[in-house]
């Protein structure tokens, strides 16, 4: 299904005219306003890694005291459960941070998105 999509895709996109912008881009870069504490690089990363560790913390605190006491972990649906926690707080979490990013107005904002 992608590639005939891919193919209509550069066909129409090829017969069309190029877009006009209606202002020209200034090439002297906007200041960036003083950032909050909460859209510092720092926190973000802290943030970013201490929300998601603390949603599986409890499940990983199961698992390695069966491991460590030679028992069998028996509960791999609810893992698998904890696995799609997992992803959506941190795909959640990233958003959120990437969003606070925007608003404040910071255009160098890819890098802290990453490490968030």
């Amino acid at each position: 299904v992608s590639v005939p999509l891919v193919f209509f895709g550069a066909y129409a996109g090829f017969r069309r005219p190029p877009v006009d912008l209606p202002v020209k881009v200034s090439q002297i870069p906007r200041a960036i306003p003083e950032q909050s504490w909460f859209s510092k690089p720092l926190f973000t990363s802290l943030v970013g890694g201490i929300l998601p560790f603390g949603a599986v913390f409890t499940e990983l605190f199961f698992i390695m005291s069966s491991l460590w006491l030679h028992q069998f972990y028996y509960l791999f649906g609810f893992l698998g459960l904890v696995l799609v926690i997992l992803l959506v707080t941190c795909a959640e979490i990233s958003i959120a941070l990437t969003y606070f990013q925007l608003t404040a107005e910071d255009y160098t904002w890819w890098w802290t998105s990453f490490f968030a």
